[in-house]
């Protein structure tokens, strides 16, 4: 499997945010307030869509400068870099046995609580890594 692919994606400013669409497959698309949040969004898509793709199926990635010749006013290009298997793993969500270690008083005082200690550091590295 590959691990990254590079697809040429136009952007444009709509009205409250940022239209995404990739040149090479207009069912990938996205939207969002910011440049950065439309562009994190269109590799969620990219995820989904690759996802039931054989790796002979994906499509050779348009030259970005013939693209720029047929660019509407307002609409500018850039290259999205996709890691497939991040976001493949966010297609089905697949929980990990992880093995750590913590103050002995910590664990006494979750257990006693009914602590679930996997929700708990789930949502601290999500927090941490700014993921949802």
């Amino acid at each position: 499997m590959k691990n990254d692919i590079l697809y040429p994606v136009v952007m444009s400013k709509e009205k409250g945010g940022y239209f995404a669409q990739c040149y090479d497959y207009e069912e990938i698309y996205a939207e969002g307030d910011t440049i950065e949040e439309a562009l994190k969004n269109i590799k969620e898509v990219f995820g989904l869509i690759f996802y039931d793709f054989e790796e002979d199926e994906y499509k050779k990635a348009s030259n970005i400068e013939d693209i720029m010749k047929e660019l509407k006013e307002g609409e500018f290009v850039v290259y999205v870099n996709v890691w497939l298997p991040y976001e493949f793993s966010k297609v089905k969500v697949v929980n990990t046995k992880k093995t750590l270690t913590i103050p002995n008083h910590l664990n006494m005082l979750g257990q006693y609580k009914n602590i679930n200690f996997s929700k708990i550091l789930t949502e601290a590295l999500e927090k941490e890594l700014n993921v949802k």
